[in-house]
């Protein structure tokens, strides 16, 4: 339950754990639309969405940037890493602990801290396999226990063959992604990423790219723990098929362009979209039909995701 508090007046919500609308319940569109291949125009928009992401760019209506450092390339975020070439690259990239798009997603573990501790720990007896812990790099801003002391305090002997990236180490990302042969996510939006470049990710939380076809998806620890044996065991040859990669690239595009229905102001610049676009001309009877999936939605009404158009809205 969350409480809001306004003056002298208070609103209690209660927030379901399998709330739909906090677990981004992406099946009704996957369902609908995950067998329509992308159009030239669908691929070169998230191309071009992947490339922003990339190099911590605003684009269209993706305004969220956590990439401050510059993108340098493979080789080296290997040399800045001391990774070698003939062991594979697991790469872990945390989410924030305590963050909405991580609470009550936990599976077989009792959250992300404790996936991110019990990963580490058993990585520390595979010096065959080089562990890359990513720490997710709004986790400064966002608050939350930090993840870098987790695992310090899972590991007081840190082995060679883990390395922690702490939020504020001057590397990209998507340099660590272009490593790695394996990815560990617990609900991260990189999970995905990782996927679209045919990297075989093991999902540890209920995240909405779950169960898609292009993860592999783990009911218990046990069985996630075989299936990170399992990969390694594969050595450096161990990526997603074609037939996967067109699953996750397919994905990505409805979640990011078709599952955003378009509202006219934003909560972190919203003054700045009033602004842009005032109240009077939105509330108008011609403006509103354009948000009127959205007021649907927000009204409880079931989305038909049969209709989309795929079109990004601003």
């Amino acid at each position: 339950m969350i409480t809001y508090e306004f003056g002298e007046h208070r609103e209690r919500i209660w927030m379901a754990q399998n709330s739909k609308v906090m677990m981004q319940d992406t099946v009704g569109l996957w369902k609908a639309r995950g067998d329509i291949p992308l159009t030239k125009q669908e691929s070169q928009a998230l191309a071009e969405l992947r490339m922003a992401r990339r190099s911590g760019r605003k684009w269209s209506i993706f305004s969220r940037q956590w990439q401050t450092q510059e993108s340098k390339g493979a080789r080296a975020a290997r040399s800045f890493l001391g990774l070698d070439s003939t062991r594979p690259v697991v790469l872990l990239c945390t989410n924030v602990v305590g963050d909405s798009m991580s609470l009550g997603r936990q599976l077989f573990t009792d959250g992300m801290a404790d996936w991110l501790e019990r990963t580490v720990k058993y990585f520390a007896d595979r010096p065959d396999a080089q562990l890359v812990v990513r720490v997710h790099p709004g986790e400064p801003q966002l608050g939350g226990f930090p993840s870098e002391e987790i695992v310090n305090a899972a590991l007081p002997q840190m082995p060679d063959h883990v390395i922690v990236v702490p939020p504020e180490a001057k590397i990209n990302t998507y340099d660590l992604v272009e490593v790695a042969n394996i990815g560990l996510a617990y609900t991260t939006t990189v999970g995905l990423e990782m996927a679209m470049s045919g990297i075989p990710v093991v999902v540890a939380g209920l995240t909405h790219y779950r169960g898609k076809g292009f993860t592999y998806d783990p009911e218990t620890y046990e069985e996630y723990i075989a299936t990170i044996d399992s990969l390694i065991s594969r050595g450096l040859d161990c990526g997603l098929s074609e037939e996967q990669v067109t699953l996750a690239l397919r994905y990505a595009y409805r979640y990011f362009f078709e599952y955003a229905l378009p509202f006219p102001w934003h909560l972190q610049h919203f003054w700045d979209d009033v602004s842009e676009r005032p109240f009077d001309e939105q509330l108008t009877t011609r403006a509103l039909e354009r948000y009127q999936r959205t007021l649907d939605a927000l009204m409880g009404k079931p989305i038909s995701w049969e209709t989309m158009e795929g079109e990004v809205d601003g």
